[in-house]
Parts: C-alpha cells; sequence; structure tokens
C-alpha cells in the first residue's frame, strides 16, 4: 500500500529534514518553503494531510485560503507549535485548523498523531460513502452491539447538536486509564473499549471544538496522573444524530 501523502509547509530546512528522515519509512513528504507555493501544489495534485508551520507570519490566514481550494475543505490541517495559549488554540481552530504537533519534535509521538487523524479521515470517508449508496433508509428497529458489553442506545443521541467520537491510541494501558477516561465523561457520554491500548468515547450532543477541548483535558490528565502518552483522533458527524439513523439500513427481527 503507498505510504500516505503529506504535504509541509515551513521554511524551516531543519524541521523539513527531520521530518523525511524520521518519518520516511511510514509517510511520503512533499514540502514547500512558504504558503503561496503550497496552495500552487493543493491546486495541482492530491494529498491526504497539510502540517503548517507555526513559525509562518501568514499561518492563520494560509488555513483559511487552504481550506478555499477546491478539495481541500475538509482535509485535515495541523499546526506546528508549541504555543498552548487558549486564545492562540481559539484562534487556530476558527482558521481551520483541526489538530497540533507539539514542539520539540518527537518522531514517535508525531507519527501516532498522524496515524490517528488519518485514520479518522478515512472513517469519516467510508461513512460518507456509505451512507450516499443508501436508497431505501429506515431507522433501525433493533439496537445492534458496536462492542461486547455495549450496545448501541438511539434515544442517547436525540437533540439538535451533533455527535463526536474520540479515537484513543495509549502508549499503555494501565487499569487506571479507563478509570481517569470515565472521570473525564458526562452522564450521556459512553467509553467503549477496543483493541489492546485503545478506546472509542462517545460524546452526544457534542461539538468538534467541544470534542477538542475534551481530547485536550484527558491528554493533559493523563500525562500527569499516570505519564502516559495518548494520541486522540477526533470524528464530529456535524448534522443531527437523528439524521444519520435514518440513513441506517433497517435491522429485520430474528
Amino acid at each position: 500500500m503507498d505510504n500516505p501523502v503529506i504535504l509541509l509547509i515551513s521554511s524551516d530546512e531543519t524541521k523539513i529534514a527531520f521530518f523525511k528522515r524520521a518519518l520516511k519509512d511510514s509517510f511520503y513528504f512533499i514540502t514547500a518553503l512558504e504558503g503561496t507555493a503550497g496552495k500552487e501544489l493543493l491546486k495541482n495534485m492530491l494529498v491526504d494531510l497539510v502540517i503548517l508551520d507555526g513559525k509562518l507570519s501568514d499561518v492563520f490566514s494560509l488555513s483559511g485560503e487552504i481550506r478555499k481550494i477546491p478539495g481541500c475543505a475538509e482535509i485535515p490541517l495541523l499546526l506546528l507549535t508549541n504555543v498552548l495559549k487558549k486564545s492562540f488554540l481559539d484562534q487556530a481552530f476558527t482558521a481551520g485548523i483541526n489538530d497540533f504537533l507539539n514542539e520539540p519534535l518527537d518522531a514517535q509521538e508525531i507519527y501516532q498523531r498522524l496515524s490517528v487523524v488519518l485514520k479518522a479521515r478515512s472513517v469519516q470517508k467510508k461513512t460518507r460513502s456509505v451512507a450516499s449508496q443508501i436508497k431505501t433508509p429506515a431507522i433501525a428497529e433493533q439496537p445492534e452491539p458496536i462492542h461486547k458489553g455495549f450496545v448501541f442506545n438511539a434515544t442517547m443521541f436525540k437533540g439538535p447538536k451533533p455527535l463526536t467520537i474520540l479515537m484513543i491510541d495509549a502508549e499503555a494501558s494501565p487499569p487506571a486509564l479507563a478509570g481517569l477516561l470515565k472521570r473525564n465523561l458526562r452522564q450521556l457520554d459512553t467509553l467503549v473499549p477496543q483493541k489492546k491500548n485503545k478506546f472509542l468515547i462517545l460524546l452526544p450532543k457534542t461539538s468538534e471544538r467541544a470534542g477538542i477541548a475534551i481530547a485536550d483535558t484527558i491528554k493533559k490528565e493523563t500525562d500527569k496522573a499516570l505519564e502516559i502518552t495518548l494520541a486522540i483522533g477526533i470524528l464530529c458527524f456535524d448534522e443531527n444524530f437523528e439524521k444519520l439513523l435514518a440513513k441506517v439500513p433497517k435491522v429485520k427481527s430474528r
């Protein structure tokens, strides 16, 4: 399988060399030294993800301009930065940034973050593709289990706000991790353990921005309490979840 294609826009040759050297086996990087060149590349080729260097003087206007390029409205945009001020992060989200890569650069952490974001992007594409092919929509008559011990309950998601899913990949999974994750959830939220060191968190009636804030809190508390690094992908269904349910094929009674 071909490696995902990532566009890195940065004027820092040292950072460019780091990405190409440390992650060459998993991702194919193309680079641009400034925003204009990066936009031209995006107009003429397909990429899976874009990384913007936070040191670019026009980085927020650049991210907004990228969103306007045909085919780039939903492409993952990650900002490389060491700034953690809330005002800066809010400005980044408003400008269309999806997630962040922290400095100083750490190859393993960056690999995990890119992998989770790209996986979330792939799931989102597949979900929309399947939904568009359903010709006779109907709401499921019976709940279907999505994990042993968890039964999907459609009434949990009623309301005007969207559904956000956090996809968590932990470097380790001590017994205390699940308890810590649960402590950060509301009554409506659901924690779904997956394979080793992986979890899903379903956040009904939660916008993408709110989901990002929850993910940030979880990461900070986990790092502080358990000294464990989490990579968290965020998938947001921005329409009423009841409308998404209407696209699910009818489940026959047995």
